[in-house]
């Protein structure tokens, strides 16, 4: 509603003004006042759109009550009604703002039609604010892109050409860092879903805070899952004092991570920088501390400073000649493979000065070599086990995996391997009928067989042509059913009994599973309304 207050001391004016025209109908809502103190107090509680007032009127007259409204709401539009027509009283009235300034008597469509076009300029100075606020909100929302973007120009060596030019950019994207004293930080999780990038936004957040009650900091979110933190330090800081606290930060994000998110997180330093012109090196230098977690494991902390040099012609140590015994003594002799395997991987782990992703490139060869020289390896679908494989972003984790994946494929005969891994399968699916309601999840089953997590969930897929965790759910939906149908029974009881905490995440799986509500399942195998709850 356009509000519009009418003021003068002269009450047949205000209630005139206010009875000649249909105000509600063009959406007008008219407050009436027959003194400015009265009206000065409405209009600075309540805001008005309009205001229409005579000069002459007791306790406040008009002008002064322009002057006071106007110091607080300098939007409101003031139209001024006397019949003191003098040019004093015109001149205030416009240095105040007021722009008009009409003599009584005057014509109820003229006051009709300055309100209608007030009304038009409220609306377009709306549509111009939600414009504006339009053109905002998108540039906020592309603020996070655009400062991924940067920050990859950046690692590629295109910080700006000059201080001013990183300054400008700077400020435009919110980075409110010095540009002297700078290093750059990678981190990512481990493991755990990172579905719409959760865990990415909350290490991004987190870090983010802890780092800056010690040093100035910068997060961005990058492809991949990966997080970037630029850090600020004081350029006469010692550097191993900077290392130092910086690696006691990291830490702290890794339990904040542990704690509220259950996932583990590694992260990669790179080297102190004297300026914004060496951000690229950092951060290639943090790239690959990160990548060597392909060595330490998971939830490592490590520093450029950690490394040894990462030598481009590290391939020439690498074991070729077990890679071609493992291949020859495939299909023959399962038990000597695992055993070079097990020496192969001996070997691998001394190569800590080859590229990470030149080692991972020789084990998927050797992979899909084994796949194509061990009897059944063609029945295998390759892309499957490379998914599987690619999983896996530590040696300990390849390792652990590959020695599982060569057991099945590398035994005499497939009728034995297959008779071992589906009694395996047969033992955990023996375990999900009967504890359904526990918490059950691969790696526990995995140790309850003593195989690998990803060669379990790869065999349970391919002999009961259903995946572990649908399995699962399958097995719960069914006992909830027979449940819901005992007298008595309650959902929340049903619930619980079938290894569910949240009541209705459980309702929607099981009418998404029987196309039925839980309560709507109990009343049709009971054939009452009773006892549902």
């Amino acid at each position: 509603m356009f509000r519009l207050v009418l003021v003068d001391d002269k009450k047949d004016i205000v209630q005139g003004i206010a009875g000649a025209v249909d105000w509600e109908a063009m959406g007008v809502q008219v407050y009436c006042f027959y003194n400015g103190k009265d009206a000065r107090t409405h209009i600075l509680e309540n805001c008005a759109d309009m205001v229409i007032t005579d000069i002459k009127m007791p306790f406040l007259n008009g002008l002064d009550l322009a002057r006071e409204v106007l110091e607080v709401f300098p939007e409101v539009r003031f139209l001024v009604l006397t019949g003191y027509d003098e040019f004093a009283y015109a001149r205030e009235a416009v240095r105040l703002g007021i722009v008009e300034y009409l003599s009584k008597p005057v014509r109820i469509e003229e006051i009709r039609e300055l309100v209608v076009r007030e009304m038009e300029r409220k609306a377009a100075r709306q549509r111009e604010k939600e414009k504006q606020t339009g053109i905002w909100l998108r540039y906020q929302k592309s603020i996070p892109l655009m400062r991924m973007k940067w920050f990859q120009r950046c690692a590629e060596g295109r910080a700006g050409t000059g201080e001013k030019e990183v300054r400008e950019q700077w400020d435009a994207l919110g980075i409110s860092l010095s540009t002297r004293g700078l290093m750059v930080v990678l981190a990512e999780p481990d493991s755990g879903d990172n579905k719409d990038g959760l865990l990415s936004y909350a290490i991004e957040n987190m870090g983010r805070e802890i780092i800056s009650e010690t040093y100035g900091c910068e997060a961005f979110g990058l492809d991949g899952g990966r997080v970037a933190f630029l850090v600020n330090f004081q350029e006469d800081w010692n550097k191993t004092t900077v290392y130092y606290r910086l690696y006691a930060l990291i830490v702290e994000l890794q339990k904040k991570m542990q704690e509220f998110f259950g996932v583990t997180v590694s992260a990669g330093i790179g080297d102190c920088q004297e300026d914004y012109r060496g951000i690229g090196c950092s951060y290639h230098q943090a790239r690959k501390a990160l990548e060597h977690k392909f060595y330490m494991g998971n939830n490592a902390i490590i520093s450029v400073l950690d490394i040894p040099e990462i030598k481009d012609g590290g391939a020439a140590e690498y074991p070729g000649d077990m890679e071609e015994e493992i291949v020859r003594l495939a299909g023959k002799d399962g038990e000597a493979v695992l055993e070079k395997l097990g020496l192969y991987f001996q070997a691998v782990r001394r190569m800590k000065q080859t590229e990470p992703a030149r080692l991972q490139e020789h084990l998927m060869s050797l992979l899909l070599r084994l796949c194509s020289s061990c009897p059944g390896g063609q029945e295998i679908r390759i892309g499957d086990v490379m998914e599987q494989f690619k999983k896996n972003h530590t040696m300990d984790a390849m390792e652990l995996w590959m020695t599982g994946f060569v057991r099945e494929l590398c035994r005499e005969g497939r009728q034995e391997a297959n008779s071992e891994i589906e009694k395996s399968v047969r033992k955990v699916k023996q375990y999900i009928d009967s504890h359904c309601g526990e918490n059950i999840t691969l790696r526990k089953m995995a140790d309850y067989v003593y195989v690998s997590p990803s060669y379990l969930s790869f065999s349970f897929k391919e002999i009961l042509q259903v995946n572990f965790n649908e399995y699962i759910t399958l097995v719960r939906m069914e006992k909830a059913k027979e449940l819901l149908e005992v007298p008595g029974s309650r959902v929340y009881e049903v619930c619980r009994m079938v290894g569910y905490s949240d009541k209705k995440y459980f309702a929607d799986l099981f009418k998404k599973y029987t196309g039925m509500l839980p309560r709507e399942w109990a009343k049709k195998g009971r054939g009452t309304e009773h006892g549902v709850d």
